[in-house]
């Protein structure tokens, strides 16, 4: 199961009831795949700010901590992208996110964060960019740099 945990979405009132195992076996936390993605709004120049942002999404969901955070946009600028982008890798390696993704980058943006976090340091990369892919929207030049 997936639950998404989105405050500028529509799911953000859907999860009412803790999800770590204490409302019983159905809802034990291990069962489920948790994501949030951190809106245009939510992403700032300031890693504390951002880190709260994220802690306050894990809060309200009751869910402990977070199998995918992820930067909903690029369309910010990049010391935005790149400072919330640092505060979720933060948040990752102190045990509150699992997994750090991105959503609709292009090969420009994903550059910017190769470049940041160096490009040899894989596992500051993103795990995941969530983007639409078709006929009628390839990605050709995304999917080739991500291969």
């Amino acid at each position: 199961r997936h639950a998404t945990q989105q405050t500028a979405g529509f799911l953000s009132k859907s999860i009412t009831t803790p999800l770590d195992g204490s409302a019983g076996r159905r809802a034990r936390r291990e069962s489920l795949f948790v994501s949030h993605k951190l809106s245009n709004d939510e992403q700032s120049t300031d890693v504390v700010t951002v880190k709260r942002r994220v802690k306050a999404a894990i809060a309200e969901s009751g869910v402990g901590y977070l199998d995918l955070a992820s930067i909903h946009s690029p369309a910010t600028d990049r010391e935005r992208r790149l400072a919330s982008y640092r505060a979720l890798i933060e948040l990752r390696d102190q045990g509150f996110v699992r997994a750090v993704g991105v959503c609709n980058y292009g090969v420009g943006p994903l550059g910017e964060i190769a470049e940041a976090m160096g490009e040899e340091n894989y596992r500051n990369l993103p795990a995941v960019n969530q983007l639409e892919l078709s006929p009628f929207n390839a990605h050709a030049d995304v999917v080739r740099y991500c291969d």
